[in-house]
């Protein structure tokens, strides 16, 4: 599953529409800011929604990069399609879910790394 933000909205180059620089400066802490509150939002939406899927899986892992949380979930056969369909209706607010799957459980193989 990936749960991916809205792409928030661009802030105007430096001197558009008679803009100072210090106007510019403010508006752009106030873009990285909006950005930072999005990556927390996004990954508490994403933790709701393995909240939501509690029960049907047997273990999950995450990862977050920029505007997006990648979650994986080992889900047995039988349950396989039960937890497709409750995930392909999960809805977050301010961005997208996309579900595809199943997979092989690639993200549940343990390398020498992760010892």
């Amino acid at each position: 599953i990936r749960v991916l933000a809205d792409a928030p909205r661009p802030v105007p180059a430096a001197g558009s529409e008679g803009r100072s620089g210090a106007s510019w400066l403010a508006a752009r802490r106030s873009h990285y800011r909006a950005l930072d509150r999005a990556a927390t939002d996004l990954e508490a939406a994403a933790a709701r929604l393995s909240q939501d899927l509690a029960g049907r899986f047997r273990r999950s892992r995450q990862h977050a990069a920029s505007g997006m949380v990648s979650m994986y979930f080992l889900v047995s056969r039988g349950g396989a399609a039960a937890f497709l369909e409750h995930a392909r209706q999960a809805r977050i607010q301010g961005g997208r879910v996309l579900v595809s799957g199943p997979w092989p459980p690639y993200n549940f193989v343990l390398t020498t790394e992760d010892d």
